[in-house]
Order: structure tokens, then C-alpha cells, then sequence
């Protein structure tokens, strides 16, 4: 979603953030939920902060099988290290250090990922292709 966002307001998050604030990426992402509730057979990538839409979440789980990849602060913040688009991308949300970031907000989002979510995959020692396989067999009848 985040890639769709970025496409049509032409500019990164990072830039979106700084010039219109987090409200306004929040409504575009919002925007984009509402479009995309109805559609069949495709696979998003929400982001994490579109848990935080609790009014289209019951929509979601209804039209969608929704999957929380689970890993731990430590391992968030290695990807976030490893990511060269990490720093262009991602503003900072609380404006703390990331170890510090990371874990406020999964100390506010945890509780909602668990509430909407079919699935939790521990992804911090499975590789992608394991997860997809995980996931693949929760949806094999």
C-alpha cells in the first residue's frame, strides 16, 4: 500500500509525512483500504499502521484472509537496518531511536494485530519462503 500511496502523491512517505503531517498519509492510507475492501484475489501489504483504522477492520477480515508476520523488537530493528529504503522512506514516528520507536508502538499496535488477524507467523526464523508456505497451508482446506 505504501507503494501505491507513494505512486500517486509522486513523492516517498518520508517526503509525504513532512510536508502534510501523519494525518494526512493515514487518510490517503484509509482512502486506499476503502478502494480495495471489495476486490478478490489479490494479496496486500497493508503496512503496520493501517491496523490503527479500526472501522474498516471487520470489512477486512470478512473480504480477507489477514496474516500478522510476528518478530521480535530486536529483529524489526535489524530489518529496518538492513533496508537500504529504511531511511528515505520511513519518517520516525515518536522521534525516538528506533529500538525505542519500535517498541512503543508494538506495545500499542500488538493488541490489534492479534484482534485482526486469521494468522500470526513468527517470521523472525523463517525465511520469506517459509512463511509463504505457513500461510499457504492455513489456506489449503
Amino acid at each position: 500500500m505504501d507503494q501505491v500511496i507513494e505512486e500517486r502523491e509522486s513523492c516517498s512517505i518520508k517526503e509525504l509525512v513532512e510536508k502534510h503531517g501523519w494525518d494526512y498519509f493515514r487518510r490517503q492510507e484509509k482512502n486506499l483500504l476503502q478502494e480495495i475492501i471489495d476486490r478478490e484475489d489479490i494479496v496486500v501489504a497493508t503496512g503496520g499502521g493501517a491496523v490503527m483504522h479500526h472501522d474498516l477492520w471487520p470489512r477486512i477480515l470478512h473480504s480477507f484472509f489477514s496474516v500478522w508476520l510476528v518478530a521480535d523488537h530486536d529483529t524489526i530493528c535489524q530489518r529496518l537496518a538492513d533496508d537500504s529504503r529504511t531511511e528515505g522512506q520511513r519518517p520516525s514516528i515518536t522521534g525516538s531511536n528506533v529500538l525505542a520507536e519500535v517498541k512503543k508502538i508494538m506495545a500499542e499496535r500488538e493488541p490489534l494485530y492479534k484482534k485482526y488477524s486469521h494468522l500470526a507467523v513468527n517470521s523472525a526464523l523463517l525465511s520469506p519462503a517459509e512463511v509463504a508456505r505457513v500461510i499457504e497451508r492455513a489456506l489449503d482446506p
